[in-house]
């Protein structure tokens, strides 16, 4: 999954998507300035797709509500945060208003995938890359305002994603800037980790991982390349059968200790089905090559692409 430069679509994008085979993308404030100009990018990746012989593109978007919503205001309806929407009079019914919100904006333009919610646990006043984004403290009402939000997006026809696994409200560096590690004992995190178990039984299309370590449970690699926590415990101890998504990997914490190309093969191989590189089209180049020269299981990549397909007829 990669980003896109501008307003429109561009010719190192199309470039991609007939060579390289891109099939999905992430918009970002960079790519919108009103209704009609994203439905026509949106329009555009599709149709080019289409004529590449690719199936319909995934296109996604952060638009959590408060500080993280791609499309707001003047131009689309501003969406509550998740502390204002946990702290409101009637909790349920404000999450529900947020994901009705979002999912009207999105089916409006053609994007399919919400990257919300996030599920992390956190102090109603913390700070830094967490501020505002959760629903609070207590894992259960976490889990719970989590599932409404998930139920309403996708019973209005956009995928949900739940974020960061296994949790990342622990952390005290900024996985955009460095690595984390987190060294909670394995029940804190088992813990923490109740509302993306909620999220899964609740039957979120997808999940996505985080850019930290976490020693309890993989003491050498973050959760975006550890097999341990992407397979062995989400897949296999939660029963997630979804499409998982990588954090963005040009992200400190991940592109920071390795090239791009190669966390992009070890994320791959321990269980992710999209990895998303949100800026640099030459880093999307490198990785593919990477994929293609690494000697990958063919029903890994099988494996993958039925998780995607599936994804698309949810998010229909």
């Amino acid at each position: 999954m990669m980003g896109v430069p501008g307003l429109d679509l561009d010719a190192v994008t199309i470039d991609m998507i007939r060579g390289y085979g891109a099939g999905n993308f992430i918009l970002f404030k960079r790519n919108i300035r009103d209704p009609a100009q994203v439905k026509r990018l949106c329009k555009s990746l599709e149709e080019v797709c289409r004529s590449a012989g690719l199936p319909r593109p995934i296109i996604a978007v952060d638009q959590e509500g408060g500080p993280v919503q791609r499309l707001g205001p003047p131009v689309w309806p501003a969406i509550p945060s998740n502390q204002d929407a946990a702290g409101s009079e009637d909790p349920a019914i404000e999450v529900r208003r947020q994901a009705g919100l979002a999912a009207d904006i999105l089916k409006d333009l053609g994007i399919r995938l919400n990257l919300a919610p996030v599920l992390d646990l956190a102090a109603p006043a913390t700070s830094g890359v967490l501020s505002g984004r959760c629903y609070g403290s207590d894992p259960q009402e976490t889990g719970r305002l989590g599932a409404i939000y998930i139920k309403e997006l996708q019973g209005s026809g956009v995928g949900a994603c739940a974020k960061h696994f296994p949790g990342i409200g622990r952390v005290k560096k900024d996985p955009h800037i460095e690595r984390p590690v987190v060294s909670a004992a394995g029940d804190e995190l088992l813990n923490d980790m109740i509302p993306f178990r909620m999220a899964v039984e609740q039957g979120v299309t997808a999940v996505m991982t985080s850019h930290v370590i976490f020693t309890a449970l993989d003491p050498a690699e973050p959760a975006t390349c550890s097999a341990a926590i992407a397979r062995d415990l989400l897949r296999n101890e939660l029963g997630f059968k979804g499409a998982l998504i990588t954090d963005d990997l040009e992200m400190g914490g991940a592109a920071g200790y390795s090239s791009i190309e190669g966390v992009a093969l070890k994320a791959f191989l321990a269980g992710h089905d999209l990895l998303l590189i949100c800026n640099d089209a030459g880093r999307v180049r490198k990785t593919v090559d990477a994929l293609a020269n690494g000697a990958i299981n063919p029903s890994r990549l099988d494996e993958a692409i039925c998780r995607l397909d599936g994804l698309r007829e949810k998010a229909a």
